[in-house]
């Protein structure tokens, strides 16, 4: 099986949870390869056709959002 890639952008800091993330990966036998956006690049991610989110075709896409911080 290919490995799935999953593509987080978010309005703050989501690294920490890379370390949960790749232990459930694991536990449901999920070969998987993590990747985040950089720092709050939300909308730049969503609207740029060369992002990470954009090009990550077969893979899953996560967009976390604080709304605290649009506010």
């Amino acid at each position: 099986m290919q490995k799935q890639t999953i593509a987080i952008t978010a309005t703050f800091t989501a690294e920490p949870i890379e370390e949960s993330l790749s232990f459930w990966m694991q536990e449901l036998n999920i070969s998987s390869e993590i990747e985040f956006a950089p720092y709050n690049q939300v909308f730049q991610q969503l609207l740029d056709p060369a992002s990470l989110l954009s090009t990550n075709q077969l893979g899953i896409s996560v967009v976390l959002v604080r709304f605290e911080d649009w506010g």
